[in-house]
């Protein structure tokens, strides 16, 4: 048996990286066969036939548990919409013209809610990139534009004082 590795510790064994290319050594022949530049290729092959749904399900699980409670509350409606649009297709084929009709269709009811959970799944694909499930090359999301927001209409800042004074209880002196 071989001593372990000290670089490239995440490479599988017989695998190598040499002047920014990866081989894998063919065992007794010694042969290296060069496999490609980028490690992203090589493990987004095996996640090919991933779901949209088993990605949400998966952010779902390991992801918005972390957030907040009313986001996460937010975000489990963000996913039961992407769910029904998005959720049969692989991650990989999601394309802008998909996400663009989406946005649009979804900005008829409510364009806050659609940059909302378009902004969602653009977190989703992000950790699929992460994951492995995507190469890095293949986000839609790139030079993606989302739709512009009105600002809120705030009450002006004599009105709003007013109203904090008087929900503030008298003090009993």
């Amino acid at each position: 048996m071989g001593r372990k590795r000290t670089k490239d510790r995440h490479l599988p064994q017989r695998m190598y990286q040499r002047r920014g290319t990866y081989y894998y050594v063919v065992p007794g022949s010694e042969k290296w066969v060069r496999l490609s530049r980028r490690y992203a290729e090589l493990t987004a092959a095996k996640y090919e036939g991933d779901t949209v749904a088993l990605l949400i399900d998966r952010y779902m699980v390991e992801v918005a548990p972390d957030k907040a409670e009313r986001t996460y509350e937010d975000n489990i409606r963000q996913a039961s919409n992407l769910r029904k649009v998005f959720g049969e297709m692989r991650v990989g084929s999601v394309t802008q013209q998909h996400l663009y009709g989406y946005q649009s269709e979804r900005a008829k009811s409510s364009r806050t809610q659609a940059n909302r959970e378009l902004a969602l799944f653009r977190h989703m694909i992000k950790r699929a990139i992460r994951w492995g499930i995507i190469a890095p090359g293949s986000d839609p999301f790139i030079r993606f534009e989302m739709l512009k927001e009105t600002p809120r209409q705030r009450l002006n800042a004599s009105r709003t004082a007013r109203r904090r004074l008087k929900k503030v209880p008298a003090s009993s002196s």
